[in-house]
């Protein structure tokens, strides 16, 4: 203590020396005070892009949404549009499950769930339902009357030709479209589109190991 007096006192007896060493510490101190300042800026920056991105990758969202939404609309009105009559009162997954009970060698409900990456419950429910519009039959094999299969009625198979003729349409209209992309265009739509399918495969698995 009596040191650090005998020191002050020095500085005291020696203004010019005081005089720098205080301006030291005020140099110091501003220095501190401007570096605590631009913090506190950089922060604040730092919470606005944030924020700035943050807003504007969720109007980009809900615009890929609404874009995404209007094109399943328009998919629908085309369709109904093209073949009202034709294909009215079936669903997605009836058209489906029938065209893989056509096209599947003695389909039962275990590969047809396979092959569509559907639920036993969820392939049993649109079975029954086919049946119900009888255009689907079940059937057994001699030797094996423990298994059940399915096979398209004759009605079934007039569904089934209509919903060919309804893809094949959508497979023109397709590329009519994309024949108006470049070739990055549609390597970029194509990737999309790969990352898109395989979230949904994600999903269905999920669905499918919860139904198990």
């Amino acid at each position: 203590m009596l040191l650090a007096l005998t020191g002050v006192n020095k500085l005291i007896q020696k203004p010019s020396i005081a005089h720098n060493a205080f301006g030291v510490f005020d140099s110091i101190f501003s220095f501190l005070k401007q570096l605590v300042d631009l913090g506190n800026m950089l922060c604040y920056t730092v919470h606005e892009f944030r924020y700035y991105f943050s807003e504007r990758s969720r109007k980009m969202e809900e615009e890929i949404y609404r874009l995404m939404t209007g094109f399943l609309e328009k998919q629908e009105v085309l369709n109904q549009t093209c073949q009202p009559e034709r294909l009215s009162g079936y669903g997605t997954t009836e058209l489906h499950v029938l065209k893989a009970i056509f096209e599947t060698e003695d389909p039962n409900v275990t590969s047809l769930a396979k092959a569509l990456r559907l639920t036993k419950g969820a392939i049993c429910r649109t079975i029954h339902k086919l049946t119900d519009k009888r255009l689907v039959e079940s059937y057994m094999k001699e030797g094996n009357r423990q298994k059940i299969y399915y096979r398209i009625t004759p009605a079934g198979k007039k569904v089934y030709e209509k919903h060919e003729m309804r893809d094949n349409g959508w497979k023109q209209i397709n590329h009519e479209f994309l024949t108006r992309l470049s070739v990055e265009e549609m390597r970029n739509a194509a990737h999309y589109l790969q990352q898109y399918n395989a979230f949904l495969e994600q999903m269905i698995e999920r669905k499918m190991n919860c139904g198990e």
